[in-house]
């Protein structure tokens, strides 16, 4: 999986979670990409920082 790829499952998962009542919690968001992809969770905060200050949010 490249960055983009995990930047996008990350706004896939934001924008469900944030059609619920509760809202998005990001950073159980990004825990769990972290863990699926091994990653380790500093490393999923700077690809979503990264893309977020350089292409936008989705």
């Amino acid at each position: 999986m490249t960055a983009a790829d995990l930047f996008d499952a990350y706004i896939i998962r934001e924008r469900r979670a944030n059609a619920t009542p509760q809202g998005a919690d990001i950073d159980w968001i990004m825990s769990e990409l972290a863990h699926e992809h091994c990653l380790p969770l500093e490393r999923v905060r700077e690809i979503v920082a990264s893309y977020t200050v350089n292409w936008g949010a989705g």
